[in-house]
């Protein structure tokens, strides 16, 4: 008799920014320190594109994207069902009050400044991902 095991992939986050150093240091940190696997976009075009192909577990998006900024990007995405309860975390330079505000009701779950401490970022993530357990620390 064979035991079958299944292994569960890692959550997947899309990274959604403008700046290509910003996606790469994003994604460094989240792939090759705490194992999630990440998808960068540069635009909300792509990232709508790359949502429909495989449904990511959770998004970081800049709100000042090119063409269609990342409130709209936001407001698209809670308009499909897959998505409602996906975890949005808006990772943005633009940080005043009404901003932070437009950012909220546009369906983000949490707004971070740039620049983010990359332990924020992590938190957050675990926060929103209750099922992801953090990696222990190495000592």
């Amino acid at each position: 008799m064979s035991v079958t095991h299944s292994v569960r992939p890692p959550p997947l986050v899309l990274m959604v920014d403008a700046h290509e150093d910003t996606r790469e240091m994003c994604g460094c940190l989240l792939r090759r320190l705490h194992g999630l696997a990440v998808q960068g976009a540069a635009t909300a075009c792509d990232a709508l594109r790359m949502v429909a192909e495989s449904a990511p577990d959770i998004i970081v998006t800049e709100m000042a994207l090119p063409g269609v900024d990342g409130y709209e990007l936001c407001r698209r995405l809670r308009e499909q069902a897959t998505m409602r309860a996906t975890p949005i975390i808006a990772l943005t330079a633009v940080v005043m009050p009404q901003e932070v505000e437009k950012a909220y009701q546009a369906g983000c779950d949490v707004v971070l400044s740039k620049p983010c401490a990359p332990a924020t970022l992590l938190e957050t993530i675990y926060r929103l991902l209750p099922s992801l357990q953090p990696l222990p620390v190495a000592s």
